[in-house]
């Protein structure tokens, strides 16, 4: 077995970014990620873990987290790693999960929505659009 001295941690910058990506919505991408690898819809991932699908999709898009417990069962379920699923570290992926997730396409992240602009030939005024004359 390789000692410890030949891998090398993430050096960390005192007031930097850390080495890892451990936000939500990176981890819910991840977790998207390992639904598509194994062709699992949003329902099917959620009935193994124990939640709704609504929660699924939360979780996908960053708008929350599962708890511990149900992260474990997709942990255990997938057989994927720990520290990808958080960390995004790579090197304790097997081989099959390895090149099932190399398959699926990167997740691109959605663009902000543009505000609306009026139309010519409406005017641009508050309220409900109506025109001064029309307003008694």
């Amino acid at each position: 077995m390789e000692s410890g001295k030949n891998r090398r941690m993430p050096r960390v910058i005192k007031g930097g970014p850390p080495p890892y990506d451990m936000n939500d919505k990176a981890i819910g991408q991840r977790m998207r990620q390992l639904r598509l690898a194994f062709g699992k819809t949003q329902q099917e991932m959620g009935e193994i873990v124990g939640v709704s699908f609504n929660m699924i999709s939360m979780c996908e898009t960053g708008g929350g987290r599962l708890s511990t417990d149900h992260m474990v069962k997709l942990l255990i379920e997938f057989d994927a790693p720990l520290e990808w699923l958080y960390l995004g570290w790579k090197r304790h992926l097997s081989p099959e999960l390895r090149s099932k997730l190399d398959r699926v396409p990167a997740v691109k992240p959605r663009r902000p929505r543009r505000p609306r602009r009026p139309r010519p030939d409406q005017p641009d005024l508050p309220g409900r659009g109506r025109a001064p004359s029309d307003q008694q």
